[in-house]
């Protein structure tokens, strides 16, 4: 895997704990690796999946996007890598085509820093379901 360089300052702020307790986004593999970034993808995305692959398993179904999720990741670092010199902090989000979501489709990473806790985390999905994730106000409760 290739190391990249994120800086939490420059990520969008969002809300990851009260997302998931709300159900507005789930994680998208059983374990996140040591060295590895927390991976999420929206409730939305989701349910795309269960269509498209069934929805029989969620188990399966979770391990099989995990596996997905770590190669996305270790593609998104290896490009960023390739194309960046050593010590440039990485971009906020990468996309790449991908026929997980739909055929044909475009996949979308946004790294993300929650409010809460000094974590970053990658957000995968298609770009609507990011942007209105982004875009849903947050209760104040």
């Amino acid at each position: 895997m290739t190391d990249i360089r994120l800086d939490p300052d420059a990520l969008p702020v969002i809300d990851i704990v009260a997302l998931a307790q709300e159900g507005a986004l789930l994680r998208a593999e059983h374990d996140t690796p040591p060295d590895g970034i927390p991976a999420f993808v929206t409730a939305a995305g989701w349910r795309m999946l269960c269509a498209r692959y069934g929805g029989d398993d969620p188990h399966g179904l979770l391990t099989h996007l995990g596996k997905a999720v770590h190669r996305l990741l270790a593609h998104a670092a290896q490009s960023y890598a390739a194309e960046h010199r050593a010590g440039q902090a990485a971009p906020a989000s990468f996309s790449c085509p991908s026929d997980l979501f739909e055929d044909n489709g475009t996949l979308h990473i946004a790294f993300l820093r929650d409010t809460t806790h000094p974590v970053i985390c990658s957000l995968i999905g298609t770009k609507d379901h990011i942007r209105d994730l982004m875009e849903t106000p947050f209760r104040d409760d």
